[in-house]
């Protein structure tokens, strides 16, 4: 057996402790970016609708800020890479979405 391969598995308690917090920091950490941004959206989408910008823009921004915002709040959404990669999906949608009915303006 290689080296390397009896140190790993001599510290595998170690390894699996060490696994699992930076696991649970990683999702608290995906959870807050989650809730924080969509809660920006929500926010901007509003500020969005007072200001001019098209209420089609704006409505869709409060949707996915919203939807986004509550699954993960409840646990019905799982931040895993698929579940991130939805959030991050709508989000970077909005953007292209607002970013189109900017530069129109």
């Amino acid at each position: 057996m290689p080296r390397f391969l009896e140190e790993h598995a001599a510290n595998a308690d170690a390894n699996d402790a060490t696994a699992d917090m930076l696991w649970t920091m990683n999702q608290a950490f995906v959870k807050v970016f989650t809730i924080a941004g969509s809660a920006a959206i929500v926010s901007w989408s509003v500020a969005a609708w007072n200001r001019g910008l098209p209420r089609a823009v704006s409505a869709v921004g409060v949707v996915i800020g919203a939807t986004a915002a509550g699954l993960a709040a409840t646990g019905h959404l799982r931040l895993h890479v698929h579940g991130m990669g939805a959030v991050v999906l709508g989000h970077a949608i909005w953007w292209a979405i607002v970013g189109i009915a900017l530069l129109r303006r």
